[in-house]
């Protein structure tokens, strides 16, 4: 009679809490990751349930007063991608403070993100001998991405041609008031050899094939050399529409290249410091990432939602008509360490190649495609 006793009050302090898939497929594909299409069951003890309770809850008020996001309206009502002209209207406001409030965000990690891509360019323009690239950053708001990658290529040979493109006319300003005249005196920019353009673009619609709108760039099919998307993804409304476009634009074999946000791997175990150690990590991480990563820090300061999806989209994006696709030349997910020096935010590297496929290989691409952005959860 005691030990059933003692096996029910165990068992009340046990909480089972899942976490719900990336993709609600119930398909089966074998070169994508198992972990997108499973629930993760985590086992919490009720004690800890309210000790990470307690923490969180005053990290999300020193998050909100780090950030100056106590007063921001919340995109709650909004479920898979916000509005173009929602996304717009952050931008709008953030324009003037985007610098240091988006350092603050990333704890100051943004800065070796936009590094990082400008290595990879080098390093795959060195594989291919190239002497002279032409570069698009999309989402480049006010030219942070190109700022770095240009102080990377300073001491090389290498010729650049950059275009910085973004939606929002606020944040453009920002880039040729600030950014460009900064980098102009810190000796970045050389005539015919380092070049940068900020203009003002739609992701979706690169090539005006649309529409084209009177103010806005559009380019040609084969332009670039390499596109760069830091920190932006989750901004891009509709955005197979925007993979299309990326696809087109490049050159055969040129680079796709994604650095961005990505939900934690929840399956495997961080190291924590030993004082942390007591209570669930997992489930730290899980409702660190539920409910102030991406509903206050994404959604409702930036007007993102969740980029991780788009990790697995983009490299089935395909161009039935020209045969061509992306391929993956590189992909890694990394646990950083972030608020307070703890491993609670995860980002993805993604190096996508454009190739020619097969008509059955283009097909099975653009289905696959479909069926996952269709059970997105």
């Amino acid at each position: 009679m005691l030990k059933k006793i003692n096996f029910r009050i165990s068992k009340i302090k046990i909480m089972k809490i899942v976490i719900p898939p990336i993709f609600d497929s119930k398909s089966k594909y074998n070169f994508l990751p198992s972990y997108i299409f499973q629930n993760i069951t985590l086992n919490v003890g009720a004690f800890n349930y309210f000790v990470v309770r307690l923490f969180l809850g005053i990290l999300k008020i020193l998050v909100k007063i780090r950030l100056q996001a106590i007063t921001i309206a919340s995109h709650a009502q909004y479920k898979r991608f916000l509005p173009q002209e929602v996304v717009d209207n952050v931008y709008t406001r953030e324009a003037e403070n985007y610098e240091w409030k988006h350092h603050r965000t990333t704890n100051f990690r943004d800065t070796w993100w936009r590094r990082i891509a400008a290595f990879y360019i080098l390093n795959l323009a060195r594989e291919r001998s190239l002497n002279k690239i032409k570069i698009l950053d999309l989402g480049t708001g006010i030219g942070l991405s190109l700022e770095e990658a240009f102080k990377i290529f300073k001491d090389t040979s290498l010729e650049v041609e950059a275009v910085g493109l973004d939606y929002n006319t606020s944040m453009l300003e920002q880039a040729n008031k600030v950014t460009l005249p900064r980098m102009a005196r810190n000796g970045l920019l050389e005539n015919n050899k380092k070049e940068i353009l900020f203009v003002r673009g739609d992701a979706r619609n690169l090539r005006g094939i649309e529409e084209k709108k009177n103010g806005f760039s559009y380019f040609n099919n084969g332009e670039f050399d390499f596109i760069t998307l830091v920190c932006g993804a989750g901004g891009i409304h509709l955005p197979l529409e925007a993979f299309i476009e990326q696809l087109n634009v490049l050159k055969d074999g040129g680079y796709l290249i994604v650095i961005d946000i990505h939900r934690p791997l929840f399956h495997l175990n961080e190291h924590w410091p030993r004082l942390l150690r007591f209570f669930d990590t997992n489930l730290f991480q899980y409702l660190g990432w539920k409910e102030i990563t991406m509903p206050l820090v994404l959604r409702d300061l930036w007007g993102w939602l969740d980029p991780t999806p788009l990790f697995y989209l983009l490299p089935l994006t395909t161009d039935i008509k020209n045969s061509t696709g992306f391929a993956i030349n590189y992909f890694e997910v990394i646990s950083e360490k972030w608020w307070f020096n703890l491993p609670v935010i995860t980002t993805g590297r993604l190096i996508l190649k454009k190739k020619k496929y097969s008509q059955d290989e283009l097909f099975n691409r653009v289905k696959v495609q479909n069926e996952l952005f269709n059970s997105l959860k």
